[in-house]
């Protein structure tokens, strides 16, 4: 819960706009950053959960994480910057859709119609339309293209094939320069 991950600003939109009309609750889950050193950050976070409870909800990092994505309807990253962040790897491989602010890392996941929509960073209007959009039966459909999307180019094993193959080739390439 830091500021790069961008959760208490996702926050305060969802509590403002009452869930930006979809009767959906709120569910943050993660312990305090070592970049919140003092916990001002978790602090008004909770202080926002107890103020709203019934749009938002603030729980302990998990490790039973798997359990939370699988009883959730759809997954939001507000990160202002990303690498390839796994929440959204293992959020798709749940057939989740995902909403994610439109910054490198997350739209290479997170393809906009596709497996998800993503918005434009800080701008809470795109980011309600996206969740409406998000929540809606369409929805389903992108869940699934995202748990595909995982599937053929994420997984284990394909990862495993990847660099075997890379090895190979450069394993080849050096012998016959030899």
């Amino acid at each position: 819960m830091d500021g790069r991950k961008n959760i208490e600003w996702l926050a305060r939109q969802w509590v403002e706009q009452e869930g930006f009309g979809t009767g959906a609750r709120l569910l943050a889950v993660g312990p305090q950053s070592r970049e919140d050193p003092d916990g001002a950050v978790i602090s008004r976070l909770q202080a926002l959960a107890a103020r709203a409870p019934r749009l938002f909800m603030l729980k302990p990092h998990s490790s039973g994480m798997e359990s939370y994505l699988r009883a959730a309807d759809l997954l939001v990253l507000p990160s202002h910057r990303e690498g390839l962040p796994n929440v959204v790897l293992e959020a798709m491989a749940c057939g989740l859709p995902c909403v994610a602010a439109d910054v490198s890392g997350t739209r290479d996941l997170v393809q906009h119609g596709r497996t998800g929509y993503t918005y434009a960073p800080d701008d809470a209007c795109s980011l309600g339309q996206a969740v409406r959009e998000a929540l809606s039966p369409a929805g389903r459909v992108l869940g699934e293209n995202g748990r595909q999307l995982v599937e053929a180019s994420y997984a284990l094993s394909q990862v495993a094939n990847g660099y075997s193959l890379l090895y190979r080739r450069l394993v080849g390439t050096k012998s016959r320069n030899e």
